[in-house]
């Protein structure tokens, strides 16, 4: 496909860190003229590990199965990266008080206070971090409950590595 757009290929790999796929495509406009995408910024999107990169996210889960599962991800797709562990609501508050996280990854079923009224607490203090539901439970209603309670996204479990980067990336972005 790159070959029949006239397009250039760079393949940069290092044995045991991994591979970087470039491509610079040129692209004709309305009138005709040639534009490098990659020697314009303003049209280069940004990749997953820059949007990333440096970033706070706080990872509210009682089950450490999942709490390893998630860290995991996450620390496999950027570095550096903090992440913050919180296993119930109340570390959760102390947590997000203290470290002021980019986003949050958020349990609905944590216990002594859920997801919900966690979020709630939240909101009051900030209104702009955002906060992603995950949850097994995948019905329509939780989904609704969810948003309206000032969670700005949901994922339900389990869910792919992919999905969750991309719906990080996704919310941090906007």
């Amino acid at each position: 496909l790159l070959q029949k757009m006239n397009a250039s290929l760079e393949i940069e790999s290092t044995k045991g860190e991994g591979s970087i796929f470039s491509f610079v495509l040129d692209l004709k406009t309305e009138n005709n003229e040639n534009h490098h995408l990659s020697e314009n910024p303003e049209n280069s999107l940004p990749s997953e590990i820059e949007i990333l990169q440096n970033k706070k996210i706080l990872i509210v889960e009682d089950n450490p199965e999942n709490m390893l599962f998630t860290e995991t991800v996450l620390l496999k797709k950027t570095h550096p990266l903090k992440i913050l562990k919180a296993i119930n609501a109340k570390k959760a508050l102390i947590l997000f008080e203290a470290e002021k996280p980019d986003l949050i990854l958020m349990d609905i079923n944590l216990g002594e206070i859920d997801g919900h009224t966690l979020t709630g607490m939240i909101r009051k203090k900030d209104k702009s971090v955002k906060i992603i539901a995950v949850t097994a439970n995948a019905f329509k209603e939780e989904k609704e409950r969810c948003l309206e309670s000032g969670m700005n996204d949901f994922l339900s479990k389990p869910f792919s590595p992919e999905n969750l980067v991309k719906m990080i990336v996704r919310n941090l972005q906007n």
